[in-house]
């Protein structure tokens, strides 16, 4: 699945004073009580002291850093 050119397994890197690389795992849907899809959210993944780290990232995050 492709929503706004970020797909499962794209790898950015990430922003900030300790820049380390993260890996998009899903992609959830967000809709509403009638069943009408009303935004997107992506899940990344990144090895913090040996621990798998997930978080939210706005798609424009990955779009910007992403490695290609």
């Amino acid at each position: 699945m492709e929503i706004k050119n970020v797909k499962i397994g794209d790898k950015f890197e990430q922003r900030g004073k300790e820049k380390s690389i993260c890996t998009v795992v899903d992609i959830y849907t967000i809709t509403n009580s009638n069943g009408d899809v009303v935004g997107h959210t992506c899940i990344a993944e990144k090895s913090f002291l040996g621990q798998a780290l997930r978080f939210e990232v706005p798609f424009a995050t990955v779009a910007i850093n992403k490695i290609k």
